[in-house]
C-alpha cells in the first residue's frame, strides 16, 4: 500500500471512529484523547489530519453523515419508479432494524444538530445542506413519480419530501427519549399508511 492510499485510509478510520463516539457522547464530550486511544494512533498522526477538533468535526458532517444519509435514504428513491413504496420500504427496513442501542442513540445527524448548530455557525450550515440535498432530492423523485403516473397528481411533493426528512429526524428523536422501539414503530407504520394514500 502506498503512503498516500495509507494517510486515506487513516483518514477515513478516524473520521468513522469520531462519528462513532460522538453519536455516543456528544460532540462536545468526545475528545481528541478519547478517539486516538480508541485508534491507538499518536497525537502527532491524528493531527497531521486534522488539527483541530472542529475540522475534524465539520469533516464528519461532509465526509460521513452526508455520504450517510444519501446512501441510506435518497440514492433508493432516487432510483425508483415507484417512490412512495421505495420511501415505505426504506422506513420499514431500517427502523425494524434498529435495537434498542440504536434506539437509545437517536439519530447522529439530528443529535449533532440539536448539539452544535445553535453554538457553531459552521455546523449548522453543514447540517442544513444535509437537510436540504435530501429535501430536494426526494422532492425530485416524487414529481418523476407523478410524471410516471404513481404518485398523485394533487399532491405537493415538496411538502412530501420535507415532511418525511421532519419524520425520520423527529420520530427518532421521540423514540430515543422513550427508550422504546414501540415508540418509533407505531408512529412509523401509521405514516407508512399516510404514504400509500399518496399513491394513485
Amino acid at each position: 500500500m502506498s503512503r498516500a492510499e495509507q494517510g486515506r485510509r487513516t483518514r477515513a478510520e478516524i473520521i468513522s471512529t469520531a462519528a462513532r463516539l460522538v453519536h455516543k457522547d456528544g460532540f462536545r464530550a468526545t475528545s481528541l484523547n478519547d478517539i486516538i486511544k480508541e485508534l491507538g494512533l499518536t497525537k502527532g498522526a491524528l493531527l497531521h489530519h486534522f488539527n483541530t477538533k472542529l475540522i475534524l468535526g465539520y469533516a464528519i458532517v461532509d465526509e460521513y453523515l452526508y455520504p450517510y444519509v444519501h446512501d441510506r435514504w435518497v440514492n433508493p428513491v432516487e432510483a425508483s419508479d415507484d417512490p412512495i413504496g421505495t420511501m415505505c420500504d426504506t422506513l420499514e427496513t431500517i427502523f425494524s432494524a434498529y435495537d434498542i442501542e440504536d434506539i437509545n442513540l437517536g439519530c447522529p445527524i439530528t443529535n449533532l444538530a440539536t448539539e452544535m448548530s445553535p453554538l457553531d455557525e459552521g455546523f449548522r450550515i453543514r447540517l442544513q445542506k444535509i437537510y436540504d440535498v435530501e429535501i430536494e432530492s426526494l422532492t425530485k423523485a416524487l414529481l418523476k413519480g407523478q410524471k410516471g403516473g404513481v404518485v398523485r397528481p394533487d399532491v405537493d411533493v415538496g411538502d412530501v419530501a420535507y415532511l418525511f426528512v421532519s419524520f425520520v429526524s423527529g420520530s427518532r428523536s421521540v423514540a430515543k427519549n422513550a427508550k422504546s422501539k414501540d415508540a418509533l414503530m407505531r408512529p412509523t407504520h401509521a405514516f407508512i399508511e399516510y404514504l400509500k394514500s399518496l399513491r394513485v
